[in-house]
């Protein structure tokens, strides 16, 4: 009997808990929403949807720190080197780890004190600058294709400029979460030929992408089983 009343106690707890949780993740509380679905796995660890909401919360930080990266590299482009250390820093704090962001921090900070050492910078990537800023104008755009083309370009002819591969990271992965995108469209009005290119697609710019991969191999088993 106690032992009944101890796991309806519990049982009581996490629902409340989970309440919490899940109101905070409707008004964009992430870090508290975070806090309360540990804490329930700690009490259930096989608890599946706090499970659930902490993916959703993680991929949500991933898309923060992406958009908060990806605004800093553009006022790098652009010589605003005081905004881009401002992007870089809010990124840091949305995921301490990005280790594109600390590197380009540190680089903001030199060439907001260092007027020769921007020169420098600029002179570098003279003999690539056209093709540096079609790329950027089509990112910008939201042209992921074209940019891509445009900073392989500048990679081959300047693939030391780490500004060019970071930007070319950050094209790969906004067209590859547009695929993705896409390709849920395209499986949801049953057309899961084209949704597997995309996914395939997809899955080449960002093979380390679970998502990406674990929704390519359902489409692909899916297409199977529909052609048999």
């Amino acid at each position: 009997m106690a032992l009944n009343k101890d796991r309806a106690k519990m049982e009581a707890d996490i629902a409340d808990k989970f309440t919490s949780a899940k109101a905070a993740f409707d008004r964009d509380g992430l870090v508290r929403a975070k806090k309360g679905f540990e804490a329930i796995l700690l009490l259930q660890p096989e608890h599946t949807a706090s499970k659930v909401y902490i993916d959703r919360i993680n991929n949500r930080y991933a898309s923060l720190a992406h958009e908060s990266f990806k605004l800093g590299m553009d006022a790098y482009a652009v010589g605003d080197y005081d905004k881009a250390r401002k992007y870089f820093e809010k990124t840091l704090t949305i995921d301490e780890n990005h280790a594109d962001s600390k590197a380009q921090l540190e680089k903001a900070i030199d060439m907001a004190k260092d007027a020769e050492l921007r020169a420098r910078e600029m002179q570098r990537l003279a003999g690539a600058a056209d093709a540096y800023k079609a790329g950027l104008a089509a990112y910008q755009r939201n042209d992921y294709d074209v940019a891509l083309e445009k900073f392989n370009e500048v990679s081959q002819s300047a693939h030391e400029y780490e500004e060019v591969g970071r930007h070319l990271k950050l094209t790969e992965t906004s067209l590859a979460a547009v695929l993705f995108e896409e390709s849920q469209v395209q499986i949801d009005n049953g057309q899961l030929d084209r949704a597997v290119e995309k996914l395939k697609r997809a899955k080449e710019l960002q093979p380390q992408d679970e998502k990406i991969s674990k929704a390519y191999d359902i489409a692909s088993r899916d297409l199977v089983l529909q052609n048999q």
